[in-house]
C-alpha cells in the first residue's frame, strides 16, 4: 500500500470529516453505509481506492483525492462536485444513488459540498415573474444574475462566458455567443435548461423573442445575414457578417431553413468552400427552398456587380466561381 493510501486519521479529523483510502476492491460497491454521506472512488464501478465524505471538501488535494474520482455514490442528501479547488469551475450535482461520472468529469473533480440553501447552489424560488435567473455552473449552481430585459453584452456584468444553466419563468428569450447578438444563438422558453455543450460558458448576450416568429428585432440586429435552424425564423440562429467556408465550424452546417438577408446580395451553397449547388439571396426575409433546405454548408457576400467577393483566409481556392448550378432566388 503507498502513501497516499494510508492518510492519518488526526489529518482527516482536523479537516473536519472522516476519510478512509484502501486499496482496490473486487467487490465494487461497499456494503458499510451507516456513517459517510458520499463514497467517491478512484475507477469505475465502485473500484480502486476510496473516500468516505461526511463534510464539505475544499480541495481534495488536502486528502490525496485530487482528479481521481471515476464513481460516487451519495447515500443522503445533494451534493455538489466541481472540478477546481474552492467548489469553481464546472460542477455537477448528485443526489442518492450509485454514479459513473461522465467523460467530461471522470478524473478531473477537486472539490466536494453539500448542495443546499446555505451553499448557493441549486435552482431559486425567487426569480420574479417575466425574468430569467442565469446561472454559473448547471442544475442552478455557483453564482447567479437576474435578467428582465435585453443585455447586449454580459461582459459589463461581469458574466460573459460565464454560464451554464438558465432558470426561464415566462418567454422565449435568444442566447448568442457573441456581444451585440452576434455569434451562434440558441433559443429557448419557459422552463429550466442546463445549456448544452456547445453552448456552454459561450453566453455573451441575451434578449426576449417574439415566440410567434421565433427572432425578436431582426431589423435592429448589426449581422449582415443571419440563418435560423427552423422555417418562419424559429429554432436556433447563427450571425454572418463575411464570407463563411465550412458552417461546420459554427455548428451550423445542413441547419439553415429560413434567412435574414439585411446588407447586400449573398450566396448559399450546399457544400464547403462555396461548391456543390448555391443560390443568390438579396436583401429580405426568406424561407429557404426544398432543395436547399437544410443543406446550406458554406456562405458568402457578392459585389455590387454581381462577382463573388474575395475569401483569402476562408480555404476556398477560387475556383468554385465556375457553377454549375447556381439559382437567383428572387421574392
Amino acid at each position: 500500500m503507498n502513501s497516499s493510501s494510508t492518510l492519518s486519521a488526526a489529518c482527516w479529523i482536523a479537516l473536519g470529516l472522516t476519510a478512509a483510502a484502501s486499496t482496490a476492491h473486487a467487490a465494487g460497491w461497499a456494503d458499510e453505509r451507516n456513517t459517510p454521506a458520499v463514497l467517491v472512488y478512484e475507477h469505475a464501478g465502485g473500484a480502486g481506492r476510496s473516500l468516505n465524505v461526511t463534510a464539505n471538501i475544499a480541495n481534495l488535494d488536502s486528502v490525496g483525492f485530487n482528479d481521481e474520482i471515476s464513481s460516487i455514490e451519495v447515500l443522503r442528501g445533494q451534493w455538489l462536485f466541481c472540478e477546481h479547488a474552492d467548489y469553481k469551475g464546472k460542477c455537477i450535482t448528485l443526489g442518492p444513488g450509485r454514479h459513473s461520472i461522465e467523460a467530461h468529469f471522470n478524473d478531473v473533480i477537486s472539490s466536494i459540498r453539500m448542495a443546499d440553501s446555505s451553499s448557493n447552489s441549486g435552482w431559486s424560488t425567487s426569480t420574479p415573474s417575466g425574468s430569467l435567473a442565469a446561472y454559473e455552473h448547471i442544475d442552478g449552481g455557483g453564482r447567479s444574475i437576474t435578467v428582465t430585459s435585453a443585455v447586449t453584452d454580459l461582459a459589463r456584468q461581469g458574466f460573459n462566458d460565464s454560464i451554464s444553466s438558465l432558470d426561464i419563468r415566462q418567454g422565449t428569450w435568444q442566447f448568442c455567443s457573441d456581444a451585440e447578438f452576434g455569434g451562434r444563438c440558441i433559443t429557448l422558453g419557459p422552463g429550466r435548461h442546463n445549456v448544452d455543450a456547445v453552448m456552454n460558458d459561450q453566453i455573451s448576450s441575451m434578449r426576449p423573442v417574439n415566440a410567434a416568429s421565433g427572432y425578436g428585432q431582426v431589423q435592429d440586429s448589426s449581422a449582415a445575414v443571419t440563418l435560423f435552424q427552423h422555417a418562419a425564423f424559429g429554432g436556433n440562429s447563427v450571425a454572418i457578417n463575411g464570407a463563411t467556408a465550412d458552417l461546420g465550424s459554427l455548428n451550423f452546417n445542413d441547419e439553415a431553413s429560413s434567412i435574414v438577408v439585411r446588407i447586400g446580395r449573398w450566396e448559399f451553397c450546399t457544400d464547403a468552400n462555396f461548391a456543390g449547388r448555391c443560390m443568390l439571396l438579396g436583401a429580405g426575409r426568406h424561407a429557404v427552398p426544398a432543395q436547399f433546405n437544410d443543406k446550406i454548408s458554406s456562405v458568402r457576400p457578392l459585389d455590387a456587380d454581381g462577382d463573388r467577393r474575395p475569401t483569402s483566409g476562408t480555404g476556398n481556392s477560387g475556383s468554385s466561381n465556375s457553377r454549375k448550378e447556381t439559382y437567383d432566388i428572387k421574392f
